[in-house]
């Protein structure tokens, strides 16, 4: 593939990616949970978590007056990983459906956590 000494770490490949709303404490949004293997040990996996968040973007002066807006509204991606408590850069799973089920759970465990309902 490609070897060099600035590449500190295995090589993943984009093998699913999973994408559901979330509606609690009176606020909706989008999380993508995309699941990367290492190419050379099928064992080794890496999961990105994305929050959907929706900005308009406009042009403003010092005062904060809107000078204008592009009429465009924007969906970027924020990691959502923070609200997680494992470390999904390099985790070991026995099949992508054990790595999926290992960061539902932990999904699963900070919306238990936050909203005080367990289903």
């Amino acid at each position: 593939m490609i070897s060099h000494s600035a590449i500190d770490s295995p090589i993943f490949k984009l093998i699913d990616t999973y994408q559901f709303d979330v509606f609690f404490k009176d606020d909706g949004y989008s999380l993508i949970i995309e699941i990367f293997q290492d190419i050379a040990d099928k064992k080794q996996y890496r999961g990105l978590i994305w929050q959907i968040e929706t900005v308009e973007v406009g042009v403003y002066v010092s005062d904060g007056e809107c000078l204008g807006r592009d009429n465009a509204t924007h969906h970027v991606q924020v990691d959502w990983t923070p609200y997680l408590t494992g470390d999904y850069s390099c985790f070991r799973a026995e099949s992508l459906e054990e790595a999926l089920k290992t960061i539902m759970n932990d999904i699963r465990r900070y919306l238990v956590q936050t909203s005080d309902r367990d289903n």
